[in-house]
């Protein structure tokens, strides 16, 4: 299936204004780390959801870690053609890499540890879309009742 169901892409410039498909190194929060707010690893992490209105705790970016560990032990993941890894930089094509679909980390895209400057290029819309979002749809419209509501 690699290569079917991705589409093509443009290449952007860096910026502060993260949008769906984007990818960015970022360190990622696992939820045993959450309090302490330290990063296991920098991390390859793809913009899943740009909310237009933060939400109370100042959040308006969700993202979804990569891993080239495998499929994630859950199984809840989404193999990335070779053909999306050769748009990024910073990243081996021919390394198997996965968007883990199972859990998210939200941030403020002015909070310090967002670095635009770690921008490494961005997914095709439609693959993500087609192949991510129907995996993920519930943890979006949780955060969307969320923003909805202001929390």
């Amino acid at each position: 299936m690699p290569g079917n169901f991705w589409t093509p892409w443009t290449k952007r410039l860096p910026n502060s204004d993260p949008q769906f498909g984007d990818v960015y190194y970022f360190p990622y929060i696992r939820k045993r780390q959450h309090d302490g707010e330290e990063s296991e690893e920098d991390r390859p992490c793809c913009v899943d959801v740009r909310l237009s209105k933060p939400l109370k705790n100042g959040t308006d970016v969700t993202l979804l870690a990569l891993s080239t560990t495998g499929n994630p032990k859950d199984g809840h993941g989404v193999h990335v053609p070779k053909e999306e890894l050769d748009r990024l930089s910073g990243l081996d094509p021919n390394e198997e890499t996965w968007i883990t679909t199972s859990k998210v980390n939200q941030t403020d895209h002015e909070h310090p540890y967002f670095d635009p400057s770690e921008y490494r290029g961005s997914f095709s819309k439609e693959g993500l879309k087609k192949e991510v979002y129907p995996l993920i749809r519930d943890i979006v419209l949780m955060i969307a009742e969320r923003a909805k509501h202001g929390g």
